[in-house]
């Protein structure tokens, strides 16, 4: 699965080298969770997610902390399979329990994705609190 990096670089080029580690993370620790998951949330549903999150920062030119827009984008889904219904809320929990993830974004950075993996929801009945939340509703 080592052409993330390859297809994420087509929308950022060679700001991908930035965001190496966490690419590896997402790819090694991340995506194998989606194997599980059902009703189109699976890992081909993620990647999609993650290179249309790209594409749409580029596209826009949107200055985003291209952390934060992969880190939201590969979480999004991740507690699907424990809770549909309110699956953004646990996936939002299964990132704060991943301390490893956590150590590729300042603390403030940290509370900032969390909301932002809330918020990507296209029913959502408010206004998502951040660019990073608005930035998953139209993935």
């Amino acid at each position: 699965m080592r052409e993330l990096k390859q297809e994420i670089s087509k929308y950022i080029g060679n700001e991908v080298y930035g965001i190496e580690n966490e690419i590896s993370y997402v790819e090694d620790k991340v995506l194998p969770l989606y194997d599980t998951n059902i009703g189109g949330h699976d890992r081909d549903h993620i990647v999609t997610v993650i290179l249309r999150s790209f594409e749409i920062m580029a596209e826009f030119k949107l200055a985003l902390n291209q952390k934060i827009v992969l880190i939201t984008a590969a979480y999004h889904d991740i507690g699907y399979k424990k809770d549909p219904d309110n699956h953004e809320q646990v996936s939002s929990e299964m990132f704060l329990a991943d301390k490893e993830i956590q150590k590729f974004l300042e603390p403030e950075k940290v509370k900032i994705t969390a909301e932002a993996i809330v918020d990507h929801r296209a029913s959502l009945e408010y206004e998502a609190r951040s660019e990073y939340g608005k930035l998953g509703i139209f993935c």
